[in-house]
């Protein structure tokens, strides 16, 4: 009987330490998979920052652009809207006479 607790207490403890040995391996890999998780995601957001700096100058003067386009139709709605109530019969009866 003891010879057969000796080979359990010894099989036990090599599968425990087998065991050890296998979660700190998967430790392992989840600390480095975590680690480059991280990194790609910072690099992820570095360079969408860093585009959105280079693009920024762009997009601030196409704004510009845009609302002075903008104002630049609203003063031609003006003028046309004041082109309408402009009376031309006038202008022609006075080069007719």
């Amino acid at each position: 009987m003891d010879e057969n607790d000796d080979y359990e207490k010894e099989t036990l403890t090599r599968i425990v330490k087998d065991n050890n040995r296998m979660l700190k391996a998967m430790n392992r890999r989840e600390k480095t998979r975590n680690f480059f998780t991280l990194l790609k995601y910072t690099l992820i957001i570095v360079f969408l920052a860093f585009g959105y700096l280079q693009v920024k100058p762009y997009l601030d003067s196409l704004m510009e652009i845009y609302q002075k386009v903008g104002e630049q139709s609203n003063s031609i709605s003006e003028i046309t809207d004041k082109v309408g109530e402009f009376d031309f019969g006038r202008i022609k009866e006075a080069f007719v006479q």
